[in-house]
């Protein structure tokens, strides 16, 4: 547990005030609740883009029955993480944006 509270904090530090500071406005460019399908799309196209490029580079053979350590991992991790962070805060944006609509609508969600 230790790991992980420890690796969530160093994210959300990356995404507040490191690496990852100058990219959340485009994370969050398609967000509308109004348009979720279009914005899921977006979204799964976006994460896509790594398939060919970086999960597959050598296509299906090169990883198929083989150990991810190594190079394979050294180069998907920052990889995965920026894709953990996207997704994290583009989630954190939706749930804002949902509660933010029902509370103008003064609906109570939960009781």
């Amino acid at each position: 547990m230790t790991a992980a509270k420890s690796w969530s904090q160093k994210l959300i530090a990356n995404i507040n005030s490191g690496p990852f500071a100058n990219m959340t406005s485009s994370w969050t460019s398609c967000s509308a609740i109004e348009n979720a399908q279009n914005c899921a799309m977006t979204w799964a196209s976006d994460a896509n883009l790594h398939v060919c490029s970086d999960v597959l580079a050598g296509g299906v053979a090169s990883v198929q029955g083989s150990d991810l350590s190594g190079a394979y991992f050294t180069k998907a991790a920052p990889i995965v993480t920026e894709q953990i962070a996207k997704g994290g805060y583009r989630l954190g944006d939706w749930l804002n944006k949902i509660y933010a609509a029902q509370k103008g609508a003064n609906l109570i969600m939960f009781e």
